[in-house]
C-alpha cells in the first residue's frame, strides 16, 4: 500500500536508535525526505552509515533546552526546510522509586520526556499553520501512564502529560489541517531495552501479554509511520496504544495489583 510519503519533508528526533531510528527507515523507505535529529551529530551518522541510511539532513539539538530547540528551527528555517511530518521518539532511562528519587532528576525527566518536545511540538506547529498546508504530529509516549507501574515515578508522569497535551495541542492546530496525536508502546525490544533485560525478565514481561511476546522497534514504527500518512489522515488528537493487548489484560492487571499489596 502506497502511503503517498513520497517528497514529503519529516523531522524525526531521537532518530539514532530504537523506535526513531525504525521511524527513519520506514519513512524513507515510503520516499519521504528525512532530516534527523539528536544531541550529538556523529551518534546519528553512525547509525546512518551502519544502516545504510542517507538524511536529507542533520540537526543536533538539547531536546530538554528551550533554546537549543529553538536554534534548530532557526537552522531548518535558514535552509528552507519545512517540516511537514514531525515525530518525537526520546526516552530518559531508569526506574525511579517514590520514595527515594531525587527532585533535580525528576526535573530532569520531565524535561527531556515532556516539556522539550512539548516546546518542539507548539512551535513546529506554529509553522505548520503559517505555511497553509498542513501537517502532523507524533510524540510518543507510554502505557506508564496509564497506572501505577512499579517504579515509574517520572516516566508514568511525563507520559500521562503527553497524552494529555496532544489533545490540547490537536484542539487548537487542527483547524489549520494540523493534526498532533501519540502513540503510546508496551514493552518493546529495544537495543536500551536489551542492555538490561535478562532472558528470565523477557520470558516474565512476554507472559503478561496475551500475544505472549514483546513488541519490535519495527512494529512500533510502522504505526508510526502510517498515522504520519494520509491514509492516517483522520486521527488526531488520541493516543494510540502498541502493546499487544498488555493494559487490557484481565491476567496483567490481577499481576501488577497482586504485586503493588506487597510492597
Amino acid at each position: 500500500m502506497d502511503l503517498e510519503l513520497r517528497g514529503r519533508h519529516a523531522l524525526v528526533v531521537g532518530a539514532s536508535r530504537g523506535i526513531g531510528l525504525e521511524t527513519w527507515r520506514q519513512l524513507a523507505a515510503e520516499g519521504a525526505l528525512v532530516t534527523v535529529a539528536g544531541h550529538r551529530r556523529e551518534t546519528l551518522e553512525a547509525a546512518a552509515a551502519e544502516h545504510g541510511l542517507e538524511p536529507a539532513g542533520t540537526v543536533v539539538l538539547d531536546i530538554a533546552d528551550e533554546a537549543s530547540i529553538d536554534a534548530a528551527l532557526a537552522e531548518l528555517d535558514a535552509a528552507g526546510t519545512p517540516v511537514e511530518i514531525l515525530v518525537i521518539s526520546v526516552a530518559r532511562p531508569g526506574f525511579d522509586s517514590i520514595w527515594e528519587f531525587d527532585v533535580t532528576e525528576w526535573e530532569r525527566n520531565l524535561r527531556t520526556k515532556y516539556i522539550g518536545p512539548g516546546h518542539l511540538a507548539r512551535r513546529v506547529a506554529q509553522r505548520m499553520a503559517t505555511a497553509g498546508n498542513g501537517g502532523v504530529i507524533v510524540l510518543l509516549s507510554g502505557i506508564a501512564s496509564t497506572g501505577a507501574m512499579g517504579d515509574t515515578l517520572a516516566t508514568g508522569g511525563a507520559n500521562a502529560a503527553i497524552d494529555n497535551y496532544v489533545k490540547l495541542l490537536a484542539s487548537a492546530a487542527g483547524p489549520a489541517g494540523v493534526r498532533v496525536l501519540a502513540v503510546s508502546p508496551g514493552t518493546t525490544v529495544t537495543p536500551r531495552f536489551e542492555q538490561w533485560a535478562s532472558e528470565e525478565t523477557v520470558a516474565a514481561m512476554s507472559d503478561l501479554v496475551p500475544l505472549r511476546r514483546l513488541g519490535s522497534a519495527a512494529e512500533l514504527a510502522s504505526v508510526v509511520t502510517f498515522l504520519c500518512s494520509p491514509r492516517g489522515g483522520y486521527v488526531n488528537g488520541t493516543t494510540v496504544v502498541v502493546d499487544g493487548g498488555l493494559t487490557s489484560a484481565a491476567r496483567y492487571r490481577a499481576t501488577l495489583g497482586a504485586a503493588e499489596s506487597q510492597r
